[in-house]
């Protein structure tokens, strides 16, 4: 229990004081929660009408807090971080023996990782799971009889926390239920034409979650997930390029680009490689990053970056063989990124310019068709067509509705310090076209990496925006 204590007491709000009231609330839950297995929104909300302090707004914040303690699950709020109509606050007991249930009795059941809704409440709703296809299974807490109208709070909970995706409205994609046998085509050399770059990111100790959680953003985003296994995952988007993710061993994280010339892998690494920094903050976990050779020789892209800056070479580790540290990271990172990089603290940054910025309303009819057509009608998130001007939103890249977070506060603070107003960050430089789907995954990002990037990128655009909107170059920073 020791390591486990401490490291809880330095996680952020351990040793926050708290009112009673929310003490009391907790007790509650949890005593409700034990006899019936789950309270109903309106249950809730009448415990908290018993104490004046918490008022109808906050309860959703409250029930925030009690997921992250463990004292309950739900799914109360939507997209936009507004309270649903309806909702439930489960047992956790009665949720992760459901869930164990579904990944020990579901391979029954499942194919590449899928299964139909139906199987989900047939497995559930069956007290004598030995009987599943001969198969003996044991719950852990065999006592718990669900019924069929509880089946759609699971799921929703399930989906909710990246346990699994939706489908459509009969089927469900759980990862722990992928085969665990990796398809013949993850072995294969490249096609004719194709070349291939390699990426990896190391870790202490890689848990499956990463690349599961991995497998669903890539279908929320609807990249064509090709194949998907216990341990990795190939997409396919396009004839001429080709991505194959997956554990190498308990500790590395490969990613491999085949693509064609003209057919540049950057776009789709740089959303990969930011998609598994967010999963990995959000699992507490951190990589070093490295460059694979055609030798299968490992550069550390912190050292390819240091070499990049004072034009020195490197070195392979095994064979000493001379390598231009411009060149490997040239498959990665556009020039202009590169020139950006820094190094602090052994981690990557790419801080942000002192730009001009040019305020201009979101809502701008101008501004719409000046964005789509400097972008060329392409999504700068996932690197996929906008369909047409009527089919994507403007999105703020800096959020316009900030809340103060810790790991942007140096980030807020160079902003601020360079003319940019992170109350009102109305700016052209600021502005992405972009799909509904992709703004609402990337919605109030906490990675500083990937906001610098992003903001290079729609500074380089910007001049070309401006002049389709025939809007004049007055400075508003510096």
């Amino acid at each position: 229990m020791e390591p486990l204590i401490e490291t809880a007491a330095g996680t952020p709000g351990c040793n926050r004081s708290v009112p009673r009231s929310w003490k009391a609330v907790r007790d509650a839950i949890e005593a409700e929660s034990r006899k019936n297995n789950y309270l109903t929104k309106e249950r809730y909300h009448q415990i908290c009408a018993n104490y004046p302090d918490i008022r109808d707004e906050n309860a959703p914040a409250l029930l925030s807090y009690f997921n992250s303690l463990g004292v309950c699950f739900s799914y109360h709020r939507d997209e936009n971080r507004k309270e649903l109509a309806d909702y439930r606050l489960l047992n956790p007991v009665w949720l992760t023996n459901a869930i164990y249930a579904i990944i020990e009795e579901g391979m029954a059941y499942a194919r590449e990782g899928r299964i139909p809704v139906t199987a989900v409440q047939q497995m559930l709703c069956n007290q004598a799971p030995e009987q599943v296809r001969g198969e003996r299974y044991r719950r852990t807490a065999p006592e718990i009889v669900y019924q069929p109208k509880e089946c759609p709070y699971i799921i929703d909970v399930a989906v909710q926390h990246s346990l699994c995706y939706r489908v459509d409205a009969g089927q469900l994609f759980f990862p722990a239920l992928c085969s665990t046998d990796s398809p013949e085509e993850a072995l294969e050399a490249p096609g004719k034409g194709l070349r291939a770059v390699r990426y990896r990111m190391k870790y202490d100790y890689l848990p499956d979650s990463v690349i599961h959680r991995l497998m669903i953003r890539c279908m929320r985003q609807n990249f064509s997930v090709k194949q998907c296994w216990l341990q990795g995952l190939i997409l396919a988007d396009t004839v001429d390029r080709r991505v194959l993710i997956r554990m190498e061993d308990d500790e590395t994280l490969g990613i491999e680009l085949w693509f064609r010339p003209g057919c540049p892998a950057l776009s789709i690494f740089l959303w990969l490689r930011e998609e598994i920094l967010g999963i990995n903050r959000a699992l507490g976990l951190s990589a070093r990053d490295f460059i694979v050779d055609e030798a299968d020789e490992q550069y550390s892209v912190v050292s390819l970056i240091e070499a990049a800056k004072d034009g020195s070479k490197v070195y392979g580790p095994n064979t000493g063989k001379k390598q231009d540290a411009r060149a490997l990271l040239g498959d990665y990172f556009e020039s202009w990124t590169i020139e950006g990089m820094e190094v602090r603290e052994n981690a990557l940054v790419i801080p942000i310019l002192p730009y001009r910025y040019h305020h201009a309303k979101q809502d701008d009819p101008k501004l719409r068709r000046a964005l789509y057509e400097a972008y060329k009608g392409i999504c700068p998130y996932c690197n996929r067509s906008l369909q047409d001007e009527r089919n994507f939103e403007v999105d703020h890249i800096f959020p316009s509705k900030y809340q103060a977070l810790p790991e942007l506060a140096e980030y807020v603070k160079y902003l601020n310090s360079h003319g940019f107003d992170t109350s009102k960050p109305d700016y052209v430089e600021n502005y992405f076209p972009a799909h509904p789907s992709c703004n609402r995954d990337k919605s109030n990002h906490t990675e500083p990496f990937a906001l610098l990037a992003w903001h290079h990128r729609a500074a380089r655009m910007a001049p070309k925006a401006l002049e389709l909107m025939g809007k004049p170059e007055e400075t508003e920073g510096n």
